[in-house]
């Protein structure tokens, strides 16, 4: 179904979106998201909270108004990017 969507442009929404209620669970699928997304040319973006590296809202944010065919989030982080 993705490949069959024009691609995304800036600051247009996701095509997909993958709500997982915990950032560890966020940080895994994104994981086996990252060995499809050459092969299946899609972009995925991410949104989850934490103290680790990846959790940088700004950058997570700047990710996402990129354009992201799928974003894989976290209801928390997701409400706070809805919310801004």
């Amino acid at each position: 179904h993705l490949k069959a969507q024009a691609r995304v442009e800036v600051k247009s929404g996701p095509i997909a979106l993958i709500l997982t209620p915990t950032r560890e669970l966020t940080i895994q699928i994104v994981a086996e998201l990252d060995k499809l997304k050459i092969a299946a040319a899609i972009r995925v973006g991410v949104a989850h909270g934490g103290h680790d590296g990846g959790a940088n809202k700004h950058f997570q944010a700047a990710q996402i108004i990129k354009g992201c065919d799928v974003i894989v989030a976290t209801p928390g982080r997701l409400i706070d990017f809805a919310e801004a």
